[in-house]
């Protein structure tokens, strides 16, 4: 079995990123814009185990797994939030340092209809780091059938939240109450498909379906005046693990979905230092996407130095020790 990068998800990663974009962009009463972050919890769940999993039944190993993940999602995270200091500063004012503070150490704190106001997004960081403590503290030893309980155990909790209007994390409360629930059930999906398909789905997804599904889903539903409360549930449930499918039958070895999956994370991390002095100014649609897009790709340029100066940094000899 091929172990290589699976650019197809990549690109899915990319398409994605570019909706959660676009639903900070266009504010739209009802919009489901947000549920691309759905999508990438169990693409997240699917990769952890394919990398991940095997290593974490050894001695240390999921101590070596979270270190690997704190030092994967942290550091983007952090330096994109402090691109977002002089906005914060500026609406927050007295306030304004300790909330940049706390918001740095993940810590949520509501403040002008915020939970994280010097960074919105990174909800959904503490959220996937909480989900990967779990799987690297039980998760993985759990065999598909108790992995398939847990993700039917979990299916009503999210179906709850999602009819009561409390699974897209808007406060505090949703987010300590409905969060776990709403990062746990994709991902742990995504672990199962992992555990189930190995790379390898057992059904044929249209190359068209695997690119378009996901914008038409969250264009349809967004559109809809009254969108049932469980289209949102069928999106996680029913269409992300047909994307992930699509995504590992198509693409392979696209050097520009690669391109495209590099600049996901790096534009959903900083895309709202962008954005939220733009909306300030009134400055229309074309120039918040243009921005947004040209910071997460100079960002990612930024971070591909930065980690090719680690590489490099890592293979230079020690230095002798003074007598």
């Amino acid at each position: 079995m091929d172990r290589g990068r699976l650019t197809g998800l990549d690109g899915l990663r990319g398409i994605a990123a570019v909706a959660v974009l676009l639903h900070h962009v266009f504010v739209v009463p009802g919009s489901k814009g947000y549920l691309a972050v759905d999508f990438f919890f169990m693409l997240s769940g699917y990769v952890m185990a394919r990398t991940y999993e095997a290593r974490m039944a050894v001695p240390e190993g999921a101590a070596n797994f979270m270190r690997e993940r704190v030092r994967r999602l942290y550091p983007v995270i952090f330096f994109a939030s402090l691109l977002c200091m002089p906005w914060t500063i500026w609406h927050a004012g007295d306030n304004a340092w300790w909330i940049i503070l706390l918001n740095l150490l993940l810590i949520p704190t509501p403040a002008l209809g915020q939970i994280y106001m010097l960074n919105p997004p990174a909800w959904s960081i503490l959220l996937e780091l909480f989900a990967n403590l779990v799987h690297a503290l039980g998760l993985h030893r759990l065999g598909r059938a108790a992995l398939a309980g847990l993700v039917a155990a979990l299916l009503p909790l999210l179906a709850w939240f999602t009819a009561q209007g409390q699974s897209d994390t808007r406060s505090l409360y949703e987010l300590l109450a409905a969060g776990p629930v709403r990062v746990l059930l994709p991902y742990g999906i995504g672990v199962l498909l992992y555990r189930l398909w190995r790379d390898m789905p057992p059904f044929k997804v249209p190359a068209m379906v695997t690119w378009g599904a996901m914008p038409v889903w969250l264009l349809a539903t967004t559109l809809l005046a009254a969108s049932p409360w469980w289209a949102a549930l069928l999106f996680v449930v029913l269409l992300c693990p047909l994307l992930i499918a699509g995504g590992l039958q198509h693409g392979k070895g696209s050097k520009a979905l690669a391109l495209i999956g590099e600049m996901s994370f790096p534009l959903y991390a900083v895309h709202a230092a962008v954005l939220l002095p733009m909306k300030d100014y009134q400055l229309g649609w074309l120039p918040q996407i243009a921005g947004s897009l040209a910071a997460g790709l100079a960002f990612m340029l930024a971070l591909r130095r930065f980690n090719a100066w680690q590489r490099r940094r890592a293979r230079l000899p020690s230095a002798p020790l003074a007598a």
